[in-house]
């Protein structure tokens, strides 16, 4: 599928020539192994899936002819007012978004609420809460099977986030994991959260400073940090606590 500022949503958006107008439009169209061509321009709205891909054919968001931009600052959010509310919502499985630049949410950047999602060479700036973050009912009853699984954070360029002072810039809670080659930078709180049960992953090759802690470790278990360069960070480059939660 194809997207482009200047396309229509009564295309069909089949070929470059006769594009979709909207995200909203395209997320509506996708199926299991579209990738959804969005052409380099500002669009103004919020992306939410509609379905979901599967093992070897994944629905992708990305870029072509430039940066598509997802700007968040005409939607009239209110400031700090929901940290479930993404300018980008991954909610079904196999969805991965490459190559995008998403700015200016009032609330999180990109949310994640369901398995095997992909957040790869994307640029994340301007949000008040989390940049990345897991959905709130996926970071409790760890024995009922909501965590999610197999999240890939793959070589972001994040920076101004948690801009209000609450929240984490990346906040993962999840079962497998992979947050590798980002480079987190400038922002008010934490760079990398893993914790509230999360198990099973891993936090290489990032770069992480001028934030508040650079990656923090807090009631989770089986997760490697190797190879990550942390630098000029209010408190500490790493930090490891344990928050009061159930394993299972």
């Amino acid at each position: 599928l194809y997207v482009s500022t200047s396309g229509n949503d009564s295309n069909a958006g089949t070929s470059s020539s006769a594009p979709l107008k909207t995200l909203a439009a395209a997320a509506a169209k996708a199926k299991a192994g579209t990738t959804v061509m969005i052409a380099g321009g500002t669009y103004y709205e919020q992306l939410v899936t509609k379905v979901g891909g599967s093992a070897g054919q994944e629905i992708v968001f990305q870029s072509y002819n430039g940066t598509a931009v997802i700007d968040g600052s005409k939607l009239g959010w209110k400031v700090h007012s929901n940290q479930n509310q993404g300018l980008v919502e991954l909610r079904h499985p196999y969805v991965k978004l490459k190559g995008l630049k998403i700015v200016n949410s009032n609330n999180t950047g990109v949310l994640l609420n369901h398995d095997n999602l992909t957040v790869d060479s994307c640029e994340i700036a301007q949000i008040q809460w989390h940049a990345i973050s897991t959905e709130t009912s996926r970071q409790t009853g760890y024995n009922n099977g909501k965590m999610i699984r197999n999240a890939v954070i793959r070589g972001n360029d994040i920076h101004h986030a948690t801009i209000y002072g609450d929240g984490q810039v990346v906040s993962l809670v999840a079962d497998g994991f992979t947050v590798s080659g980002n480079k987190i930078h400038d922002n008010k709180k934490e760079g990398i959260d893993i914790w509230l049960g999360a198990k099973h992953g891993e936090v290489v090759d990032n770069t992480v400073y001028n934030n508040s802690v650079g990656i923090f470790v807090d009631g989770a278990s089986y997760v490697r940090i190797h190879r990550n360069r942390a630098y000029n960070n209010v408190k500490a480059g790493i930090g490891v606590s344990s928050e009061d939660v159930r394993y299972s």
